[in-house]
């Protein structure tokens, strides 16, 4: 029987690791651009400052209206450029990728829309809830991308999940349809995302 050198054994078990390095990282959904999801938090940050123009907080609705129209806005920005690049340049394996990473997160959108209309149509002052809950349920969208994102995108899902619990926390006051509440914790969020993607998957990449 052969002998096997404990050097072979750690030699064998790092070449094993760089595969499955390797592996991951062709696993990756490179369709989110850093530059589009920066962009997105910046729409989010001029929204804040537009919101009291817009935005009459005696008329709940109101706010709700402004801040499905910002988010239209912002899904527009990734997902024409994810169509485009779907359809003019991407091989059979990278649409199957693009199916699956945003399939991951289409299931957070639904239910954003949902809750949101079930809010409106029920009572208007359950409105002052929806910060939050669109916080959090963003945050597990961004959870459930993350086997086709990199690692680090846990901690772009960890602040909008923060921002979400702080938003239900300022309930009592009120302060969850202020400018600052969504401003805040999407532009914050999607910044840091911008950041993720790029030193870990753009920069990786050049």
């Amino acid at each position: 029987m052969r002998y096997v050198c404990p050097m072979e054994i750690d030699k064998a078990l790092e070449q094993l690791e760089e595969i499955h390095s390797h592996v991951q990282r062709s696993e990756l959904y490179r369709g989110y651009r850093s530059i589009l999801t920066a962009a997105m938090g910046l729409v989010a940050l001029g929204a804040a400052f537009l919101q009291p123009r817009f935005v009459v907080l005696e008329h709940p609705l109101s706010f709700v209206y402004f801040w499905v129209a910002v988010a239209l806005a912002n899904f527009l920005l990734p997902i024409s450029q994810i169509l485009f690049h779907y359809a003019a340049y991407e091989s059979p394996l990278e649409r199957k990728k693009t199916r699956l990473a945003v399939g991951q997160f289409l299931p957070c959108l639904l239910a954003g829309a949902f809750l949101t209309i079930a809010v409106c149509k029920t009572n208007e002052n359950f409105i002052i809830f929806l910060p939050g809950l669109w916080s959090i349920l963003f945050a597990m969208g961004v959870y459930a991308s993350k086997p086709y994102l990199p690692g680090a995108i846990h901690w772009m899902a960890l602040s909008f999940f923060l921002g979400g619990v702080i938003l239900l926390a300022l309930v009592p006051s009120g302060q969850s349809l202020s400018p600052w509440g969504m401003g805040l914790d999407f532009s914050l969020g999607l910044l840091a995302g911008a950041g993720i993607l790029y030193f870990n998957l753009e920069r990786k990449k050049s």
